[in-house]
């Protein structure tokens, strides 16, 4: 802090420059004529009850500024005590100095977004400086924070689960498939179906993810998804992802056959009408085709209501007779 000469009793005073409020601890040392150095003295505990500046945290929420923070401008603030209004905050951060004035104990300070720009991403160390009208600073006040204005880069969607149609057709009866895909590690997802949010998943360390939709209309899909990480920052729309969502098949489904030589004229479907005069040289028969997933089973034939028929064989069964009249008489 300095030096001063002692008398010839040996006595001396020092005034020492202003000093911040807080916990001080002074010691002092004697040099003689020789310029010989003796030890420290014992230290004096003085606690000083100046000014004192702080600043409001967390900063931006939660100390991270993300890229839409940063595009917007940053507020800080802060309050003092024992200082005087219109007394000057000294601010720096990363670098760059601002000043705010001390209005009623607090203080406020807008940084610009073009401010912001010229700061890399990474860990930055936020200063704030202030004196009494007396010129006795306050101890500095010092807050911590992140810069990161770097989004993820765009996911993908890779696949879906189940498949039930032919693999790769892009199309599935499954009315709530699981995408599938790799995103940045730990980052946020979000799948969209058009302009439609879904909803989100979090893809693990290694950056893969999978989402379960809820029950979908059937028809085509152009799914996407975006990657937020834990910043904020969200990525540009992944490539779309086209599915098809199709009607699930008939566990049975019927074909209107030529009963002399079996061939498959039509499949039946639910409300058809048959015109015997667009099959003038055929004797109709009905084709009974069974999934394997049903296992054994007895396939019952009805005509009007009525059971005509019962066949055990799978995976087909015919039902009909040469007049074609469906009479239940092979």
């Amino acid at each position: 802090l300095g030096t001063t000469v002692a008398d010839g009793n040996g006595d001396w005073s020092f005034t020492a420059p202003p000093l911040p409020g807080g916990a001080h601890a002074f010691t002092a040392t004697a040099t003689d004529g020789a310029g010989n150095a003796g030890p420290p003295s014992a230290a004096l505990d003085l606690l000083i009850g100046g000014p004192t500046i702080a600043i409001a945290t967390p900063i931006a929420a939660d100390d991270i500024i993300n890229a839409s923070e940063a595009g917007s401008g940053l507020t800080v603030t802060g309050s003092t005590t024992g200082v005087e209004d219109g007394q000057t905050v000294a601010l720096d951060l990363g670098g760059l100095t601002f000043t705010a004035p001390v209005a009623s104990g607090a203080w406020s300070l807008a940084i610009a977004s073009g401010d912001l720009a010229g700061l890399p991403d990474g860990p930055l160390v936020l200063t704030a400086d202030v004196s009494d009208a007396a010129g006795v600073p306050a101890a500095q006040a010092m807050a911590g924070l992140t810069l990161d204005t770097t989004p993820p880069a765009e996911p993908v969607i890779t696949g879906f689960t189940d498949d039930t149609g032919a693999i790769g057709d892009g199309a599935t009866a499954d009315t709530t498939p699981t995408l599938s895909g790799t995103a940045e590690a730990a980052s946020t997802v979000e799948v969209f179906d058009g302009g439609t949010s879904l909803g989100t998943t979090r893809a693990d360390a290694s950056g893969a993810w999978s989402f379960t939709t809820d029950a979908l209309a059937l028809g085509a899909h152009a799914f996407t998804a975006t990657a937020s990480d834990p910043a904020g920052n969200t990525s540009n729309a992944s490539p779309v992802f086209d599915l098809t969502i199709e009607e699930a098949p008939s566990d049975i489904r019927l074909f209107l056959v030529d009963a002399d030589t079996d061939q498959v004229l039509r499949e039946l479907l639910p409300g058809d009408t048959i015109d015997p005069a667009d099959f003038p040289n055929s004797n109709f028969a009905v084709l009974a085709e069974v999934a394997p997933s049903i296992g054994e089973s007895s396939l019952v034939f009805f005509v009007d209501g009525v059971a005509v028929k019962t066949e055990n064989r799978v995976p087909y069964a015919i039902f009909g007779d040469d007049d074609g009249d469906f009479d239940g008489e092979d």
